[in-house]
């Protein structure tokens, strides 16, 4: 996808839906907010809602094997986050 990165701009993202990944992972209907962690330990909360309303809200790669980015289209820059290594449902 193409979208509006808060501190860079446009830019191409490649990777996986995030609603695709809940969709696989079955999410029970009590769940009610993503949890992403990255590998400094910074983490960023957002309510399932928000997510489940975001069709190109996304997991993508990056240039680095195994290095995670969370793409957030439409949503605050503290939600975009570099090196993710956890997702959490809660």
């Amino acid at each position: 996808i193409c979208a509006e990165q808060p501190k860079k701009g446009t830019q191409s993202f490649t990777g996986v839906r995030i609603n695709t990944l809940l969709d696989v992972a079955q999410v029970q209907g009590t769940a009610n907010k993503l949890v992403f962690t990255a590998s400094d330990g910074y983490s960023s909360e957002i309510d399932l809602a928000s997510i489940r309303s975001c069709a190109d809200c996304m997991i993508a790669f990056t240039d680095t094997p195994g290095s995670f980015f969370a793409v957030m289209p439409g949503q605050q820059g503290n939600y975009w986050v570099k090196n993710v290594i956890k997702v959490e449902v809660k």
